[in-house]
């Protein structure tokens, strides 16, 4: 009889304990959310689980903002846009009081405003594409920016159909052009100050003593463009005088043939060149069109000359190019052999010094210096 009870409880605990399991007692296994969407509400983003949950759950941030021809809003990091309301432009300059943005929807707008780079600072955003085709660019002269800054961010759209350059001569200025394309531009040499010819989509610098302009490009592409300069020729930035030139994930489809130093980034720096990240594409062409054999070798993919020159820099001079993919075609009519390997740059003035062995393989690093 004992026995018989003893058997009776163990079988009475087991069926309970059985039936606290079923009903969601005792310790259930662990389980880790995994995200099978992103959902958001007016105040939150945040991830939904396979299992039906939410988890992850943050206040929207609208860290960044977006804008059109008409209007302006915050965006948060998961892309839910907030305050969305009109520009209130104030003068010709076409700048919205309310984000502080110079707003480019067409030639003149855009004319308008690098004209105006040297007496404030100021951010320049395109709204669509900018056709130049039958419009009368006149390249801008700035004798001295004050060290004021321009940002162009071309938010993915082009300028088109250009015949000049951007800027004639710039002096004294930080300019940033960021995701912005030039396509189907046929841009010859134009006279500088000193009676130089000069040619690029962007600018060249003032020959002159003191401190240049620092430039940056970043996301810049060049499509189907070809520039032509009785002397210096460049896509970006034909002659840079003592400044700083930054090129960062940029590419290049066209010519620039011209008689003096020619080169994708930089035709001829006696300033500072970095480049991190350049695809000169198939079909391209630099070309240096001096025909004397005594001429020594001025065109490179990426730069034609380094020269440092104590006038214009005191201190090192520093070319650091890295990341480059020359699927292009370098041409120096005289034969002269090419210094540097991969027809990267065509010709260094004052003795170099291989930093690190860096010369194959699309990348090479050197210092210009006493």
């Amino acid at each position: 009889m004992k026995k018989f009870l003893i058997c009776l409880i163990s079988l009475i605990f087991v069926v309970c304990t059985l039936g606290l399991i079923a009903c969601g007692g005792g310790d259930q296994p662990p389980h880790t959310h995994v995200e099978a969407s992103f959902g958001s509400d007016d105040t939150h983003h945040f991830s939904v689980c396979e299992c039906g949950e939410t988890f992850n759950k943050k206040e929207h941030d609208y860290s960044s903002s977006d804008f059109d021809a008409l209007y302006h809003w915050a965006v948060c990091s998961c892309g839910k846009e907030h305050s969305k309301g009109e520009h209130q432009i104030r003068g010709a300059a076409n700048v919205c009081s309310t984000c502080q943005t110079t707003i480019i929807s067409d030639a003149d707008a855009l004319w308008y405003a690098l004209d105006s780079v040297s007496s404030f600072s100021m951010h320049l955003s395109l709204s669509n594409d900018i056709d130049l085709a039958d419009y009368d660019w006149q390249p801008i002269t700035i004798m001295d920016g004050n060290k004021v800054s321009c940002e162009i961010d071309g938010r993915g759209h082009s300028i088109i159909n250009m015949n000049q350059s951007l800027f004639a001569e710039t002096y004294n200025i930080i300019f940033k052009v960021r995701n912005l394309t030039f396509k189907d531009a046929n841009v010859e040499s134009h006279t500088v100050s000193d009676g130089t010819a000069c040619a690029s989509l962007f600018s060249s610098e003032m020959l002159r003593q003191g401190v240049g302009c620092n430039y940056t490009f970043e996301n810049v592409h060049v499509v189907d463009c070809n520039v032509t300069s009785a002397d210096y020729g460049a896509a970006f930035v034909s002659y840079s005088n003592g400044g700083t030139v930054k090129v960062d994930k940029c590419s290049f489809k066209g010519t620039i043939t011209g008689d003096g130093s020619v080169g994708v980034a930089v035709g001829h720096t006696n300033g500072n060149l970095y480049v991190n990240g350049l695809e000169v594409k198939e079909g391209s062409v630099i070309k240096n069109t001096i025909d004397l054999a005594s001429e020594p070798r001025k065109a490179g993919a990426v730069l034609g000359t380094a020269a440092h020159s104590h006038d214009t820099l005191s201190g090192v001079q520093t070319v650091d190019v890295k990341n480059v993919t020359n699927k292009g075609q370098v041409v120096n009519i005289n034969g002269v052999p090419n210094a540097q390997a991969g027809d990267l740059v065509g010709r260094i003035v004052q003795p170099s010094h291989d930093s690190d062995g860096c010369l194959t393989n699309g990348c090479q690093i050197f210092y210009i210096g006493d």
